[in-house]
């Protein structure tokens, strides 16, 4: 993290600035660290921003965001914030925004703000456990509405069990995303394969293959980065698309392996 002051006529700014730059560098960074879009951001800062009488200035950088606050005096602070590595969290995202609001409506001070900003972070997030039953269920009802059977549905929901397991697990050793999505993907896909290798476990084996895996498209990063385009933030929608392509690309690795450990070929499906 790097900081840089400006000072006007040979006086350093003051603390209080320099503490809300630092406030709005944060924020912005665990907004886009939990998957919200740049002109949301860019909203949530200004409003606040505004609220507590400054002039600002926000840079969104793939890897950082840069704040540059000038209060009525003419004295300007830039602060820059590393991404915070934060899971995609809309419960998180969405209370951040609420702060912001109640900041601009004058329910909070920017004091006030800056005390509960790190209780939000600290809040409660779901049970790993719980979590995993529910991609499991979400990803057999992928399964059932591109045709799958029950038997098959089965096959996806355990498939998703054991490759969501390894996803959470990885994760938590802080593997690279890369290597957590292409061994998560490929264990799904070799649960997934169980309808060829049980022949008659199910009449529709493709369809469990291929929702097996489901379970980790990048929706979000897509979405995120047509966002931005649109919004002119160029910079972080190309690098979400980015992000979101070497996901597709590891899924794809992982399936090929499975396919290659099974004995599976592209004419058996």
């Amino acid at each position: 993290m790097t900081t840089m002051t400006a000072m006007n006529d040979g006086c350093a700014v003051s603390a209080e600035l320099r503490s809300d730059c630092m406030f709005f560098a944060k924020y912005a960074s665990c907004m886009l660290g939990c998957a919200a879009t740049c002109s949301r951001i860019q909203k949530n800062i200004n409003r606040m921003a505004s609220a507590g009488g400054y002039d600002v200035e926000l840079t969104i950088l793939p890897a950082h965001c840069i704040v540059t606050l000038t209060d009525a005096d003419g004295m300007s602070y830039s602060h820059s914030s590393t991404i915070a590595h934060l899971p995609n969290d809309y419960a998180l995202n969405t209370s951040l925004s609420n702060l912001s609001w109640r900041v601009a409506e004058g329910k909070l001070t920017l004091a006030e703000a800056k005390a509960e900003f790190p209780e939000l972070l600290k809040g409660q997030r779901y049970d790993d456990r719980i979590v995993l039953l529910l991609v499991a269920a979400a990803n057999a009802a992928f399964c059932r509405i591109f045709g799958g059977d029950w038997r098959g549905m089965c096959i996806v929901a355990v498939a998703t069990l054991i490759g969501y397991t390894f996803k959470i697990l990885l994760t938590r050793q802080r593997v690279n995303y890369m290597v957590v999505t292409t061994v998560s993907a490929f264990t799904a896909a070799v649960v997934g394969t169980a309808g060829y290798v049980f022949d008659g476990i199910t009449s529709t084996p493709e369809v469990a293959l291929a929702t097996s895996v489901l379970f980790l498209i990048p929706g979000i990063p897509y979405i995120n980065s047509v966002n931005d385009l649109l919004t002119d933030h160029y910079l972080c929608a190309f690098s979400r698309f980015a992000k979101a392509t070497i996901i597709t690309a590891c899924i794809t690795v992982g399936l090929t392996a499975a396919f290659l450990l099974m004995k599976i070929s592209f004419s058996d499906l």
